[in-house]
């Protein structure tokens, strides 16, 4: 087998009940790995999570009733818990519920194994991981592995390769090196956080110059809810004072908007809070001029409201 002998240095955490770690144990056994360590429920003990960081492939099961999982790889590919981000996740699930799979996909897993699986389906995941990892993508509430096959006209999404800690391993590769290109992914990560942010925001304002409160479909309405929410979280990642300058107008564009009755002022003050967010989205890197991002907002504004007159 390729790689055989390299594996051996790979550590694996095994998040199952025993009664489900035949399959998997056999399965990492023909790779000769043999670092493994076995949690029979998600662990929240801080000395437990402290761990996360020592292994270079995680492999756990959701269900229908428990996605403590889910949450945990979420958590880890946010940075919300210590850990690598970009450690290789494999999840198994019970039964194929809409549920269970949509948890199994937002939560950032490589590769996704319904039961009952065989021997190959298990090994198959663990050989592409190390030849032929996904990138990343980062939206405003997502980060993981690319799984679309194409992106929609107006969310053109950069795709980040990512260190990968199985592959390190397995490749024997500079643990320096990949310190080093850990800490630059991490960083292009937030830097991606805050740029999708803004632009959830501009492509809000945009819709809500085409759209009232009271005209636009219920999808509409909820999406043009999240934004205080949005300034909220802006303003916990923006701390350079020119950022926070452009912040500020969007800001108090969210509290004068809902209450603003005639159209062209309204329409008015929707351009003046676009500007404001593409010239943010400029100081963060993420295009070049205010009005591309207007411009990628308004494509994005155009298809979402055709999807939702076609529905």
């Amino acid at each position: 087998m390729k790689y055989r002998d390299e594996f051996r240095q790979v550590r694996v955490l095994l998040i199952e009940l025993p009664m489900g770690r035949r399959v998997l144990r056999t399965a990492l056994g023909s790779f000769d790995i043999t670092k493994i360590e076995e949690w029979n429920e998600v662990r929240t003990d801080p000395g437990d999570l402290a761990t996360l960081a020592s292994f270079d492939l995680i492999i756990a099961n959701i269900d229908e009733a428990d996605d403590s999982a889910a949450v945990l790889l979420r958590s880890l590919r946010n940075g919300t818990i210590p850990g690598n981000p970009f450690v290789p996740a494999i999840v198994t699930c019970n039964s194929p519920t809409p549920t269970t799979v949509r948890a199994a996909v937002d939560c950032g897993a490589d590769a996704v194994v319904l039961k009952p699986y065989s021997l190959k389906q298990i090994m198959d995941p663990i050989t592409a991981l190390v030849d032929r990892r996904r990138p990343f993508v980062v939206t405003s509430d997502y980060v993981g592995p690319e799984r679309r096959t194409f992106q929609r006209e107006g969310q053109v999404i950069d795709q980040i390769v990512v260190p990968n800690p199985l592959a390190a391993k397995v490749l024997n590769l500079d643990p320096a090196e990949q310190a080093a290109a850990t800490e630059a992914a991490m960083a292009r990560i937030e830097q991606q956080k805050s740029q999708r942010l803004v632009f959830q925001a501009l492509f809000l304002v945009r819709l809500a110059g085409f759209v009232t409160m009271s005209t636009a479909a219920p999808a509409a309405r909820r999406d043009l809810a999240r934004l205080p929410s949005l300034v909220r979280d802006l303003a916990l990642r923006l701390k350079n004072p020119i950022e926070y300058a452009y912040l500020q107008s969007f800001a108090n564009w969210a509290v004068v908007y809902p209450g603003l009755i005639d159209e062209d002022a309204r329409r008015s003050s929707c351009d003046d809070a676009a500007e404001a967010l593409g010239g943010l989205l400029q100081q963060l890197g993420g295009t070049e001029t205010p009005a591309e991002s207007i411009a990628q907002a308004d494509r994005a504004v155009f298809n979402y409201c055709q999807r939702l007159s076609a529905a």
